[in-house]
């Protein structure tokens, strides 16, 4: 339903030439948009979605679909978000659903139950706000993220300000997107 920008189209052309791509466009350029458009192009029948970003960008994705897809269409799934103790988690997992949003802190709460599900199906992984890894394997979430990076099938980073502090900021991002 959603007509894109030319520079988002660029963006997208560009992102789908490459195995796994950054975004960081400026604050409301439309990163959300362009990686939901990216994953549906780019995703293989039965393929999954798992969107790490802080709370404050859970409203941007429970509402992209709404917001980009024709509700008649059929591709209409809406992004589920993932909460609760493991348990939960696990069982929305395996529920049959395919988009799913989870915070970085409770990532860090399951890294078990989400590596697990990284490794037993193709999954599209999106670190929105990605920049909040910067610290790499000096912080207990960029360990992970790095320790999880070899298992999805794509890995896409979005941030508005990668480098909050440093060219260094990048380093951990990149070698999230391509590890080792």
């Amino acid at each position: 339903k959603r007509d894109l920008k030319w520079f988002q189209v660029r963006d997208i052309r560009h992102l789908l030439s490459i195995q796994n791509g950054a975004n960081f466009s400026v604050p409301g350029a439309g990163k959300t948009t362009v990686a939901f458009a990216l994953h549906l192009l780019t995703s293989q029948p039965g393929a999954h979605v798992l969107v790490v970003c802080p709370k404050a960008a859970f409203p941007a994705w429970s509402d992209i679909v709404a917001e980009t897809m024709d509700p008649s269409g059929p591709d209409t799934e809406a992004f589920k978000i993932l909460s609760g103790t493991g348990h939960v988690i696990e069982t929305m997992l395996t529920s049959g659903g395919t988009r799913f949003v989870i915070n970085y802190d409770l990532l860090i709460q399951h890294p078990g139950i989400i590596g697990a599900y990284l490794a037993r199906q193709p999954v599209h992984l999106i670190l929105d706000e990605s920049h909040r890894m910067k610290a790499g394997e000096a912080s207990q979430r960029g360990a992970l993220l790095l320790s999880l990076a070899p298992l999805p099938i794509r890995r896409d980073v979005l941030s508005g300000t990668p480098m909050p502090q440093s060219s260094s900021d990048l380093v951990s991002q990149l070698n999230f997107l391509w590890p080792g």
